[in-house]
């Protein structure tokens, strides 16, 4: 199994269960959940975030490829494409690390 699938489903397990835990929690007045002055909800907007991870991861694979096929020669593109693929994905990292110690946190909280 590729390490960044592995990776990639432990990510996606993480996300269904804040997504579980938030649907069972209203957050606004009546109910629904709270979205910001654009109108997207916080769901939303963790999703495209992870989706744009994946599109740079899926560009850098494919620039690696065409690298090592001898379809581009351009390897600053490659290592660029590699960077900014490396870069996000960390920063999903992180983000996902501190929504689950926010949530310990919440969940820790007495009522």
């Amino acid at each position: 199994m590729d390490p960044l699938a592995g990776m990639q489903s432990g990510l996606a397990e993480s996300l269904k269960q804040l997504q579980g835990d938030y649907a069972r929690t209203p957050i606004g007045s009546e109910g629904k959940a709270v979205k910001d002055a654009d109108g997207v909800d916080f769901g939303s907007l963790l999703g495209s975030g992870i989706q744009d991870v994946v599109d740079l991861q899926r560009e850098s694979k494919a620039k690696t490829e065409g690298l090592v096929t001898g379809e581009t020669q351009n390897i600053h593109e490659v290592m660029i494409a590699n960077e900014k693929a490396g870069v996000a994905f960390e920063m999903m990292l992180e983000i996902r690390n501190k929504l689950m110690s926010a949530w310990k946190e919440v969940t820790r909280l007495q009522v």
